[in-house]
Formats: structure tokens, sequence, C-alpha cells
């Protein structure tokens, strides 16, 4: 981790963590039930294209820094500016109270 500036951390970003449910022919469901709304500091990264279902996507990425919050792992998702975002990989700094992580925009079927 590089050096942490506390005062860039100007987004508030909503920490979701995944609930399973059973439904009602016994297939498997994940809730989303909010966990923390922190401030952050959240920059947008370039994007990539990919093909998904025949159409063209482009999928947006961002990397987020923020205080360390404990529990949180790739099966959760944060919103942020409205949308929700898959956490594709987190880092807790050892000496410092942080995490970084990084993230991709959820398609609007993927909820």
């Amino acid at each position: 981790m590089g050096k942490i500036n506390i005062g860039a951390f100007t987004d508030k970003v909503v920490f979701l963590k995944a609930i399973n449910s059973k439904g009602e022919l016994a297939q498997l469901r994940k809730n989303y039930v909010p966990v923390a709304t922190v401030f952050a500091d959240v920059q947008v990264q370039p994007t990539s294209e990919q093909i998904v279902d025949g159409s063209f996507v482009a999928l947006e990425k961002v990397h987020v820094v923020a205080y360390a919050l404990r529990g949180m792992n790739t099966n959760c998702i944060i919103r942020w500016n409205g949308s929700d975002y898959n956490v594709s990989s987190i880092v807790y700094d050892k000496a410092k109270p942080f995490m970084e992580l990084d993230a991709i925009k959820m398609l609007l079927d993927e909820r």
C-alpha cells in the first residue's frame, strides 16, 4: 500500500454482504444486506470492453481505499453513486487500519 490521504475520503460507499436464502423451488437466492456505510477514496479505473450475451459491454472498474472493515471479502458488493459493484480483490494494510479493494460494476441482470 502506498501513502494514504484520508482527506481524499469524500465518497460515500455502502458495503453489502450476501445472505443466501432458499426460494419456492429450493433454488438459492442471494439477498444483500447493508453492513456499513463509510467515506472512502474512490478512483474510476480505465474500463475494459467485453462481449456479454452478444452485446458489447464496457465494464467499469473502481479502486477504493477506506478504513478496514472486518468480515469484508470477495463475496461482498459495494454500492457507490447509485450502482452496485462486485468486489474482486481486497488488500488489508498490516500496519495501518486501512484496506484497498477493486470492484467491477454489476450488470443489471446480476442482482
